[in-house]
């Protein structure tokens, strides 16, 4: 019943922040007007941008999960991401709900639950410190660019390094294990923690060096999509004002206030957009646009290949005997 619940809250935050700024932008018609000026070809050029945005993605928990012996391939963990991605676009839970279907479908096979769980941490918080820190760098090459945007990406950027020092490091490790040492329910816990951590640790230079270029390339790629569609429907904003603004509400979409954070990123992005001077309905029809290739197009894929290992798995004939 609580579960319902809080599908439903969200689902309610995300239809009144969507109605609010269909309100905002003059209503239905200014927006799908500036929506239906899209051009399709650079439209079709960011789908598959960010096809290979996913691959970069799946490529990096590829090198992570390696890390702790698992077997699996770049290619299983991009379908095990895209279906995570289709799920995550109705059930409730946000990046919870996510981080569980992902770690389900990663230790079915090779069933290394400390070193899985600890891999698909550590992504998380390495793609949001990366996030932050190419963003950072997009800011600093925008003239116009927003000091509270700045504010926001140097505290988050400041928290996830903070994550990621005893995932890394041997001496944050040791420190937060003296802390954890003072914690009655995390004193008997922390040895396990530790041990799972280390994976990271054990990472070679060379296997550091790998998982954060991954990081900072997918995400400039990411920011490239966000220019395509841009100008596929004629808005002219630099593409480092895109880049410091696809971080910024790429951090909003993190509070778990909505589904898939649709309404969150849509009004942190038509506000940014409109600050600059573009009209307030094709800034919104751009965020829907980022969205419905980003994140529901995306999904549908995840879905499709749901449906087909699904289908496939039926067709399968029994091997038990009289079957």
């Amino acid at each position: 019943m609580n579960r319902k619940l809080l599908l439903i809250a969200r689902v309610g935050v995300a239809a009144l922040l969507i109605v609010w700024l269909f309100r905002r932008s003059g209503g239905l018609a200014p927006v799908w007007n500036a929506f239906r000026s899209a051009r399709p070809a650079l439209v079709v050029a960011a789908f598959l941008a960010t096809l290979a945005v996913q691959a970069l993605i799946a490529h990096r928990l590829q090198r992570l999960t390696a890390a702790g012996g698992a077997t699996l391939g770049t290619r299983e963990v991009l379908a095990i991401n895209l279906t995570t991605l289709f799920y995550g676009l109705f059930l409730p839970g946000g990046g919870v709900t996510a981080i569980a279907i992902r770690y389900f479908r990663l230790t079915r096979g090779d069933r290394r639950y400390a070193a899985t769980l600890v891999a698909i941490v550590c992504d998380r918080v390495l793609a949001t410190a990366a996030l932050c820190v190419t963003g950072l760098g997009f800011w600093l090459f925008d003239p116009g660019a927003s000091r509270a945007g700045l504010a926001v990406l140097l505290v988050a950027a400041a928290a996830s390094f903070a994550t990621l020092a005893p995932m890394f490091g041997a001496a944050p490790a040791r420190r937060l294990g003296a802390i954890a040492a003072r914690i009655p329910f995390a004193r008997d816990l922390w040895p396990r923690v530790d041990e799972a951590l280390a994976m990271c640790r054990a990472l070679p230079s060379r296997g550091r060096l790998e998982v954060g270029t991954l990081s900072a390339v997918a995400h400039v790629l990411g920011a490239a999509v966000y220019l395509l569609l841009a100008r596929s429907l004629a808005i002219a904003t630099p593409f480092a004002a895109l880049g410091w603004m696809r971080a910024l509400s790429g951090l909003v979409t993190l509070v778990p206030i909505s589904v898939s954070g649709l309404g969150l990123r849509e009004g942190t992005m038509t506000a940014l957009l409109a600050a600059r001077g573009v009209p307030h309905a094709a800034a919104f029809a751009y965020s829907l646009l980022v969205f419905g290739i980003t994140v529901l197009a995306t999904g549908l894929i995840g879905g499709l290949i749901e449906a087909s290992q699904w289908f496939g798995a039926r067709a399968e004939p029994d091997p038990r005997p009289g079957a």
